[in-house]
């Protein structure tokens, strides 16, 4: 029984790490890029001097619960960009979130 249970956890161990390749490799739950994710330019300070996209992008949970309500709560151009492709393109504005192009959506 306990042979299942390891063989278990470490079947479950190398999914991990086929979703999350680099998970654990960066202990402050941020990205370290030498490019912007949203548009590719070389980035030089804290954010893109391209699209003024944020150079560090926080990967917790509860950093983007506060990036969320953020950009709920403060209406700007973004939000209309952003609810026409929610609204008809959903799968192509998540995958640019998951892909680090950010900067032009809420």
């Amino acid at each position: 029984m306990s042979g299942e249970i390891i063989g278990d956890i470490a079947q479950g161990a190398l999914i991990a790490r086929a979703a999350e390749p680099n998970h654990g490799e960066q202990a402050d739950g941020h990205t370290h890029e030498s490019a912007c994710l949203n548009c590719g330019s070389k980035l030089i300070g804290s954010h893109c001097h391209s699209c003024g996209q944020a150079a560090h992008v926080h990967r917790t949970l509860g950093a983007f619960f506060h990036d969320f309500l953020h950009g709920v709560f403060h209406l700007d151009g973004k939000v209309w960009r952003t609810i026409p492709q929610l609204a008809f393109r959903p799968g192509r504005m998540t995958r640019e979130y998951i892909d680090g192009r950010r900067a032009s959506y809420v």
